[in-house]
């Protein structure tokens, strides 16, 4: 019974003792700022928590806190006060402060600076160091997160966080390179080299250039037409003997020589056919002289650039190695660019592309017609076993 009398006596005590507990005005609030460094991973950085507009306070108790993941504990240094207990709590990333003067204090400065250690795989990024919300209405009168002077007024202070900008390094953030620098020019026989450096440590990137050409606007007769040979002209470089967009043609097709060719289109500017002209002795389309210059506007009239330098025109930036065919060989059967014997006329070539049969489209369509067929007739006799048995 004399336990119960006691307990009771020592709540109310409390109680009537916390009816005295008050807090201080808005004017006299102090400030506690907590100072903000840059850091790489792996190095140690001091972290200062310091006062401001202390009105006078007697007892200070509050957490740092901070992200346990990058940041490590290490140790503290003193400030101006001297009597205090400081307790880190890694799982719960803060650390706990506790300070009791025996009067009033209210000196400014620093109270206490926290060195932490970076992590050697942390992040970049921005790591928020602060003290935790020092609220009384959310902690109540709990010591570890308040302030107080020998009057028993409750202070709040005002927070200003800080914390560790950890930077980017090459190990967590991958390299970054600055502009490229040209060491070695390409030409039409070497690659050339260009290379740039990590701006942060300086590693370096090499990549090789690949040979360029200056291939002529224009295209040169390598070989002429004649009525049995089919012609070769190409775009030759400035530089070598490269050559790029070679182009066959058959005299037929420069001249309009053939019974299946409209020549109408084929007449030079100023002839018409309504002026009697033999289309026989008309002016070719282009000069069929080795060593002759084609405009682009002529060589766009022939097949072959249609339907081989047209349909892909970023294909001229390439040297073909076959682009080049030397017009004193003896071969009695002359081969193009695409492997095609180029002995047989232009009434050939045109029946060989408009075959139906020879395209890969027209045999598909036969055998799904093909096979149409089998099912039709296989279900036909189906169909007659069905009604033999009904």
């Amino acid at each position: 019974m004399n336990f119960f009398k006691k307990l009771a006596a020592f709540l109310l005590c409390a109680i009537i003792s916390l009816s005295f507990y008050t807090t201080v005005s808005a004017d006299d609030t102090p400030t506690i700022s907590v100072t903000s460094v840059n850091a790489l991973p792996g190095d140690s950085v001091k972290i200062s928590i310091s006062i401001s507009g202390n009105p006078g306070i007697m007892a200070m108790a509050f957490c740092i806190t901070y992200d346990s993941d990058a940041l490590k504990y290490k140790s503290y240094a003193k400030g101006y006060l001297s009597n205090y207990n400081i307790y880190n709590h890694e799982d719960k990333g803060h650390i706990s402060f506790v300070n009791v003067e025996n009067k009033d204090i209210n000196k400014n400065g620093n109270i206490i600076t926290i060195i932490f250690d970076v992590k050697s795989n942390a992040k970049p990024g921005d790591y928020k160091v602060t003290l935790e919300n020092s609220n009384r209405e959310k902690y109540g009168t709990k010591l570890h997160n308040s302030f107080s002077n020998s009057n028993q007024e409750f202070i709040v202070p005002k927070v200003v966080s800080g914390g560790i900008t950890i930077q980017k390094t090459c190990e967590n953030s991958g390299h970054e390179y600055g502009e490229w620098n040209i060491v070695k020019e390409a030409n039409c026989t070497e690659t050339g080299l260009k290379k740039r450096f990590c701006i942060r440590c300086n590693n370096a990137q090499e990549v090789d250039i690949p040979i360029t050409h200056d291939f002529e606007q224009e295209w040169t007769i390598d070989k002429e037409a004649t009525p049995q040979e089919d012609g070769i002209m190409s775009r030759h470089c400035t530089k070598c003997d490269e050559v790029t967009d070679k182009i066959t043609f058959s005299y037929e097709e420069i001249t309009g020589d053939s019974s299946d060719t409209d020549v109408s289109s084929d007449i030079s500017v100023g002839e018409s056919s309504s002026e009697g002209i033999d289309t026989q002795d008309k002016k070719p389309i282009i000069n069929n002289t080795v060593g002759e210059k084609v405009p682009l506007d002529q060589a766009e009239k022939l097949d072959d650039y249609q339907n081989i330098i047209k349909p892909d025109t970023n294909s001229s930036s390439v040297a073909d190695d076959n682009a080049y065919i030397d017009d004193t060989s003896s071969d009695t059967n002359p081969v193009n660019s695409n492997g095609i014997n180029t002995n047989n006329s232009s009434s050939d070539k045109n029946e060989n592309k408009n075959s139906y049969f020879a395209t890969t489209s027209g045999i598909i369509i036969i055998v799904i017609c093909f096979l149409l067929s089998i099912g039709i007739v296989a279900l036909g006799v189906l169909l007659i076993i069905r009604n033999k048995k009904s």
